[in-house]
């Protein structure tokens, strides 16, 4: 649970928390919302909706999956949130920093780790524009195994 102390009890995101260039975002959120928010807060995991609601069940937050799915949308267009096609389909969610990433993500534990270097050259926004594509913004995520998971 976010300490009352940082969020003011006031059901708003601290300054800290921003995504994509909208550093220092303050929104009001339902406590539905800052459920969702403390679980996804809680795990260095790309999650699915379903794995946020069990949390919530687990531990006695009575939630729709409904609910969980209308907060993760609010959370992904606040910026507050990444999300990505796991390779099981479903849509998976991940608070995110304040600045532009990628990830590493590993295809067995699913722990992803946010990269913050700079495009490879040949990706480059002109190189985009070249090919007839638009960038409204860019995500690379490369797939592969983690230290931990790795045979070798």
């Amino acid at each position: 649970m976010i300490p009352a102390a940082v969020r003011g009890d006031t059901g708003r995101l601290p300054v800290i928390f921003g995504c994509h260039g909208v550093e220092g975002l303050l929104m009001r959120f339902s406590g539905r919302t800052w459920q969702v928010w403390e679980v996804l807060v809680s795990r260095d995991v790309f999650t699915s909706a379903m794995e946020i609601h069990q949390a919530l069940w687990s531990r006695g937050d009575t939630i729709s999956v409904t609910a969980v799915y209308r907060s993760l949308h609010m959370l992904v267009d606040a910026g507050q949130v990444d999300v990505l096609l796991g390779p099981d389909g479903q849509h998976r969610y991940r608070r995110c920093s304040p600045t532009a990433h990628h990830h590493l993500l590993c295809r067995q534990c699913h722990r992803a780790v946010e990269v913050h270097d700079s495009l490879p050259g040949q990706l480059s926004n002109g190189r985009l524009r070249d090919i007839g594509f638009a960038d409204d913004s860019i995500r690379i995520t490369l797939v592969g195994l983690c230290a931990d998971c790795s045979p070798t």
